[in-house]
């Protein structure tokens, strides 16, 4: 009797265990829709801007609010449910953990931009790509868990 409740709690653990790794894999999906979308509306404002007042840095961070509010919109609404915070701070933790997915961003855009003369929205393009993991981590494991 005791084997058989060890064997089924040991199989429901594992059905609890695929369940949450099920959950992430869809939530990633999900949020690397979202992430798409707000990249391109990163790079589009970005090359926008930056094509109208030739300051580079300004068209980033200019691309940069804009797309992390899309992207905290699009996150709630498709994504991430707002378990246990204020819509307030929510809002502020997208934008701390954005700062920090931006410092990544820049550090890769600065660097192939000035250093190895990439063009400036390849550059900004693969800032995006190595920021994305750093983006829904954070969202993810701190700003949206359960």
């Amino acid at each position: 009797m005791m084997a058989a409740m060890q064997k089924t709690s040991r199989g429901l653990a594992a059905r609890l265990s695929t369940l949450r790794e099920q959950a992430i894999v869809r939530k990633f999906a999900r949020y690397f829709l979202v992430g798409g979308a707000c990249a391109l509306i990163d790079i589009a404002l970005f090359w926008a801007v930056w094509q109208a007042s030739g300051l580079r840095y300004g068209a980033f961070a200019f691309a940069f609010v804009f797309s992390t509010g899309a992207n905290y919109y699009l996150s709630v609404r498709y994504v991430f449910v707002r378990a246990g915070r204020s819509r307030e701070q929510a809002v502020f933790l997208v934008y701390v953990a954005s700062a920090i997915g931006v410092a990544i961003n820049l550090a890769v855009f600065s660097t192939l931009m000035e250093l190895f003369g990439i063009h400036p929205v390849l550059a900004k393009i693969a800032g995006i790509g190595v920021g994305f993991g750093w983006n829904f981590a954070s969202r993810y494991f701190w700003i949206f868990r359960r």
